[in-house]
């Protein structure tokens, strides 16, 4: 589908990933595993907008998105909350690294937030997809019909499931 728009879809650049949990960054301590990749704000505002939240604020969501950097942290705690806690912690993104040139340039993972603009990718995924820290964007799926046919597929495509199965 060349030069057409993906609903539920985004890229942008790929940084290191913390190395345990995002205590440093939100003040949550939740534990970031391999399984786990950390998007910006507007993923997780594109993915649950046909959702409903009573702990975003849209006069905050309007701030963040307008780059004030303290309600970008509330909004990324607000998602953390949801994906983590709450009902959509069994949700899944598909990251795609240019060229697919195998299956290893497609995988699962349970999405997190912060307020960088950027991709946060665990270090140890890196040479499986062919990626480095240089610039190298990523494309991010979220499938918004995730029913236990699709969310078994997603589940075959996390990094530990293709590592213990092969």
């Amino acid at each position: 589908m060349v030069a057409r728009r993906i609903h539920n879809s985004g890229r942008t650049v790929i940084t290191p990933q913390p190395k345990d949990n995002l205590k440093y960054y939100l003040g949550q301590n939740i534990p970031l595993d391999i399984d786990s990749v950390i998007l910006p704000i507007e993923f997780g505002l594109e993915m649950i907008k046909n959702h409903s939240s009573d702990q975003l604020n849209l006069k905050d969501i309007f701030k963040a998105l307008q780059g004030d950097y303290n309600k970008r942290i509330e909004v990324a705690k607000a998602l953390n909350k949801l994906y983590y806690n709450g009902n959509l912690k069994e949700k899944y993104v598909i990251l795609n690294r240019q060229p697919s040139l195998h299956r290893h340039s497609m995988q699962s993972f349970k999405p997190l937030f912060w307020q960088h603009y950027t991709i946060g990718l665990p270090i140890n995924i890196c040479e499986g997809l062919g990626a480095d820290f240089d610039g190298d964007t990523m494309a991010v799926y979220y499938p918004y019909n995730q029913n236990e046919v699709i969310k078994e597929e997603l589940e075959k495509k996390c990094f530990l499931r293709i590592i213990l199965l092969n």
